[in-house]
């Protein structure tokens, strides 16, 4: 209870036919590796990992996934057991991140959506209500900051150390050109 195993194991079914049907594709002397890896994510990473933003992942079912990932990036390679090649090898062959930067990215994108939702809606009240309550935000009113002199800057209080945290993605924003109160929606949240 709780966790989305069977739903994993069922979306790592679905992708691993996939993966079989484009067999041909792999095999194909003249297209380039970054051309097959591109296709890989395309068709088998989006099907793989559909609705991956909102499951509750156990270190078990994660590994599950990282094995499905390494597992496709040998059969595209073409490398078999007796290549002796390690995992990381092959992962590092590839340009890309690993499934738990995929997947934490997918959720960072899904919160910047519930930030921005309108709270006259009831159904977006609702959603942004069950958010509030999970992150201890009060939600019928505005953050507002804590009395007193804050001891670092508020970049310093949302940043969660992970590469693709909040802190990260504000960066990228003002690099985008984003304004300055489209970069700090989410951050204000995560506070």
């Amino acid at each position: 209870m709780g966790t989305c195993t069977e739903e994993v194991l069922r979306r790592i079914d679905i992708a691993s036919s996939a993966t079989n049907s484009m067999q041909r594709v792999w095999r194909h002397q003249r297209l380039s590796t970054k051309t097959k890896f591109r296709l890989y994510q395309v068709c088998i990473l989006s099907i793989l990992l559909y609705g991956s933003e909102c499951w509750t992942l156990p270190q078990e079912d994660l590994r599950r996934l990282e094995a499905f990932h390494t597992r496709s990036h040998r059969q595209i390679l073409g490398l078999q057991w007796f290549h002796l090649v390690s995992n990381d090898e092959v992962l590092n062959t590839s340009v890309l991140p690993h499934i738990q930067e995929i997947i934490d990215r997918r959720r960072l994108q899904l919160f910047g959506h519930v930030v921005r939702l309108e709270s006259n809606v009831p159904e977006h009240r609702a959603l942004w209500q069950a958010i509030c309550v999970r992150g201890n935000i009060r939600p019928d009113s505005r953050w507002r900051r804590p009395r007193g002199r804050p001891r670092q800057t508020w970049l310093h209080h949302i940043a969660d150390g992970s590469p693709f945290g909040i802190k990260t993605e504000l960066h990228r924003a003002a690099n985008r050109g984003h304004g300055e109160s489209t970069r700090r929606t989410s951050a204000v949240c995560a506070i």
